[in-house]
């Protein structure tokens, strides 16, 4: 077996590994040290954990039916890193949270899942999706669709 190969193989089975270091580390730190505060990073090391063992699913899939539910639990978490992210930032710097604020970026996000979720009816997302399998893992080739962009946008903006 060339190099190349065994390390490809080697990174894409640390993924399970780092996901569950993510919901250990999620776990232990779920106790917030406010009272009356929600961790935050909790909560991203949680979303996190989900997109990256989604992933992992995801490059060991090699059906596009078995392909398409996988990805959208994944990207359940990867709706969610930019705003817990964003989430805990906040609370970090000790700026007071608003409720409603909170709420919004949450709906933000879930609609941001609904439209991944919805994407074989409506191609939002992406226009096209294709499984080629190279060097034994399943990637996926893509048209991006408009809605692609304001998920990009998005997330450069809780960036910025």
């Amino acid at each position: 077996m060339n190099i190349q190969g065994l390390l490809l193989k080697l990174l894409v089975f640390t993924l399970p590994t780092i996901s569950l270091i993510y919901v250990i580390v999620g776990v232990h730190l779920f106790k917030p040290k406010w009272k009356h505060k929600i961790n935050y990073f909790s909560y991203l090391m949680f979303a996190a954990a989900i997109y990256s063992f989604g992933y992992f699913l995801e490059l060991n899939t090699f059906k596009l039916e078995t392909l398409l539910p996988i990805r959208n639990v994944a990207y359940l978490g990867a709706v969610f890193v930019p705003t817990f992210l964003y989430l805990f930032v906040i609370q970090l710097t000790r700026k007071k949270l608003i409720k409603r604020f909170v709420v919004l970026l949450s709906i933000i996000s879930l609609s941001l899942w609904g439209l991944f979720i919805t994407n074989p009816f409506y191609h939002l997302i992406y226009q096209d999706i294709k499984l080629k399998v190279i060097n034994g893992f399943g990637i996926v080739e893509t048209v991006k669709g408009p809605a692609f962009y304001t998920l990009t946008f998005y997330y450069a903006l809780l960036l910025i």
